[in-house]
């Protein structure tokens, strides 16, 4: 699940990209490839649940995922055969934002090896299709914005650059008309950056990076504001606006301690902390997940919710080179896993567990945990299952066990 890797791996990303980048536009490629995919998990998190996502949508998007894992096993013909049935089972996917989302899972699996002959070509043809898609029977104005804006980091990762220019057109022209202040501000800071990138129009990228702020700065909702505010820091950073930056930084900070709720608080501060690592203020980061997240960790009774936020501060630990702190924080979230009664959400967490072990290579332990996830997936009597089922099949993908992968496969057709 490369959602769960988005507070981790994206951590790794960007620092390695300062190191190894003398200019801006690195960086800023970097992140509108990587980084604004963590800022569209929240805001999913919050406006959306399980049970709004279909059936078949969770299907494809996982077996899109396991079609690029088995790569590595070397089996193309499984690769191109598990996209086409990908393909084929789109159509069956009766919500059409959802039918859009799911072939751009399969054109972004085509693209992790487009150097292959032919599958750039066939990148472009799911994301062309998942387009057609959105101009024609999607009617939301945020949901068909997010969706151009996601083919266009496609079309410009498959080089089909007229394709993405003539695409951002049609996004300009859509933008205006959200209205929902949340989604205005997370969809301006990625125009921003895309409008950088595509274009080159410092000018235009000015005004929406100006409307982001101006609209996260008007919102209600403290958690949320703190969760944009830092993103509009870090890009503030890459901008080399060092005092709005700062500026930015603290209003995410006072949000955050506006925050009553300490699962929440726990994760703005998380989000603020990344945001500083990022940009070189370990001592400050240190300290926030040292005097804020872990208390407010602590002081959650619900067990789910306490092994998300200590999954959470494992990963920064690891980020910061601090390996016997992040186990440490892996082993509180066992506890807090044992007091989880639902399957799925020990699933949930123990997936999560499952990609920090296996990024400190302890990949024993990452086997461990997840075979105890796919105890529990069985378990599962709801829809749910099939998402359990393709989490533990993916991760096994990635310890190259593919034998229990086809296993799990088998059960899920």
């Amino acid at each position: 699940m490369k959602k769960n890797l988005s507070f981790l791996l994206i951590f790794v990303l960007l620092i390695s990209s300062i190191n190894v980048s003398a200019g801006i536009l690195s960086r800023t490629k970097l992140k509108l490839e990587e980084r604004n995919s963590s800022l569209y998990s929240v805001l999913d998190e919050e406006f959306e649940s399980l049970e709004d996502v279909p059936f078949m949508y969770s299907k494809v998007k996982g077996m899109s995922e396991l079609a690029v894992n088995y790569l590595f096993s070397g089996t193309f013909e499984t690769t191109y055969n598990m996209l086409e049935q990908a393909t084929e089972d789109c159509g069956q996917i009766e919500d059409y934002y959802y039918q859009s989302m799911a072939y751009l899972q399969i054109s972004q699996a085509y693209a992790e090896f487009m150097n292959i002959i032919g599958v750039r070509e066939l990148s472009k043809k799911a994301a062309l299709k998942g387009i057609e898609v959105a101009e024609t029977k999607v009617y939301n104005t945020y949901k068909k914005v997010r969706l151009y804006n996601e083919f266009i980091k496609i079309l410009m990762k498959t080089r089909y650059y007229k394709e993405a220019n003539t695409l951002l057109v049609k996004v300009l022209n859509d933008f205006d008309n959200i209205e929902n202040d949340y989604f205005k501000s997370a969809s301006a800071l990625e125009l921003s950056v895309i409008v950088s990138v595509l274009k080159g129009d410092d000018e235009l990228a000015a005004q929406l990076f100006e409307t982001s702020y101006n609209k996260a700065d008007s919102l209600n909702d403290f958690y949320l504001q703190s969760i944009i505010m830092a993103e509009i820091a870090d890009y503030a950073k890459i901008k080399k606006m060092d005092n709005f930056f700062n500026n930015c930084i603290d209003k995410a900070n006072n949000s955050a301690l506006q925050i009553e709720d300490n699962y929440y608080k726990q994760k703005a501060f998380n989000n603020l902390a990344r945001t500083l690592l990022i940009n070189g203020n370990k001592d400050k980061a240190t300290d926030i997940i040292e005097n804020i997240c872990i208390p407010a960790s602590f002081q959650l009774t619900d067990s789910y919710f306490q092994a998300m936020c200590f999954n959470q501060i494992a990963g920064f630990y690891y980020v910061t080179g601090e390996q016997e702190k992040a186990v440490n924080m892996l082993e509180k979230t066992q506890i807090a896993l044992n007091g989880i009664n639902s399957p799925y959400l020990k699933t949930d967490s123990a997936e999560r567990m499952f990609w920090i072990y296996y990024i400190l290579d302890m990949k024993t332990k990452a086997y461990e945990i997840n075979e105890k996830s796919y105890e529990w997936a069985m378990k599962i009597d709801n829809s749910n299952k099939l998402n359990a089922l393709l989490n533990v099949a993916i991760n096994y993908s990635h310890l190259r066990m593919f034998e229990k992968v086809n296993e799990i496969v088998e059960l899920i057709k």
